[in-house]
């Protein structure tokens, strides 16, 4: 194979790669609903492969191809400062600490617990509380969580949202998700009053011998958004539709003829948010600072200092 042929399978192999590490951060960054989960493939084993694979092309292309010592010189004098920021980027990540907390509506955490779970000292007194869980519609892009933070008799509200996490002490906390924290819903249906947990153990069986199902599947306009259907022995629907309380253009209530009223709603949004500790994130941030004046002299800079003398 000649050194044309080698050259050509190695840019692709790099394009390959740096394609990849370009597509799975912007991934990560704007599109992280699947499924109802948020997915960060920045912490993923595909993405730490990815600029191995990265590494190892540069330092593995010099062996493959025949060039004349200065070449080699400016090779490593380029690359080997893109070397070490992927080595510090690999090193934050590695040492790097979280905890995934839930945390509901109006509950307090202490600062010093979550300390702790991430193995740091913390001599304060700090309390952490949730004040309001803010959903658009449900949609996860959307949550922000509003918190608490009271130390020394000093209280600061703190935003949390989809990629705005918020700092507190060494602490940076990410939202991750929310849940829906109930405690009892209760509901009239053929007369009969039922519990929304009892359907798990006791169906609800309707006077022509179908069977009711309801259940809490999102939050709407501040409201609980549910879906219910009825079906046959044979699990074929028979009908089915969504409401929330009150009124509402999506609303479909079950037929008049099984009155059917919602009677207590008692439930908390859960914020499930991620602490996160990086203790080389400094370094990390200084030497990008570095590595970007590096990019302009190497390529810019250099240039135009020739050219002016």
């Amino acid at each position: 194979m000649n050194q044309k042929n080698i050259q050509k399978i190695f840019q692709y192999l790099t394009i390959t790669s740096i394609f990849l590490v370009i597509i799975l951060s912007a991934y990560s960054t704007f599109l992280e609903k699947s499924n109802n989960k948020i997915i960060n493939f920045i912490d993923s084993p595909i993405y730490l492969a990815s600029w191995i694979i990265l590494i190892l092309l540069i330092f593995v292309y010099p062996l493959f191809v025949k060039k004349e010592i200065t070449v080699y010189i400016d090779y490593f004098f380029i690359h080997l400062p893109f070397v070490l920021f992927v080595f510090i980027i690999m090193i934050t990540f590695m040492t790097s600490r979280s905890y995934e907390l839930s945390i509901q509506e109006n509950e307090k955490m202490n600062i010093s617990d979550i300390s702790k779970k991430l193995g740091l000292n913390y001599s304060g007194s700090g309390i952490l509380s949730l004040t309001k869980v803010n959903l658009t519609n449900g949609k996860n892009k959307n949550i922000k969580s509003f918190i608490n933070v009271t130390d020394n008799l000093k209280t600061i509200t703190k935003i949390i949202g989809i990629n705005k996490p918020a700092k507190i002490g060494k602490i940076k906390f990410f939202q991750k998700n929310w849940a829906l924290g109930i405690t009892e819903i209760s509901f009239l249906f053929e007369d009969n009053e039922y519990n929304i947990f009892e359907q798990q153990t006791s169906p609800i069986i309707t006077k022509q011998g179908n069977y009711f199902e309801i259940y809490p599947k999102d939050i709407y306009n501040d409201k609980i958004l549910y879906i219910w259907k009825i079906y046959n022995r044979d699990k074929k629907i028979l009908n089915f539709g969504q409401f929330v309380t009150g009124k509402d253009p999506i609303s479909t209530f079950p037929p008049q003829e099984y009155h059917f009223s919602i009677i207590k709603e008692d439930y908390n949004l859960i914020s499930i948010l991620q602490a996160t500790y990086k203790p080389f994130n400094l370094i990390l941030g200084l030497y990008s600072i570095i590595f970007l004046i590096f990019l302009f002299y190497t390529f810019l800079g250099k240039n135009l200092i020739r050219k002016k003398y």
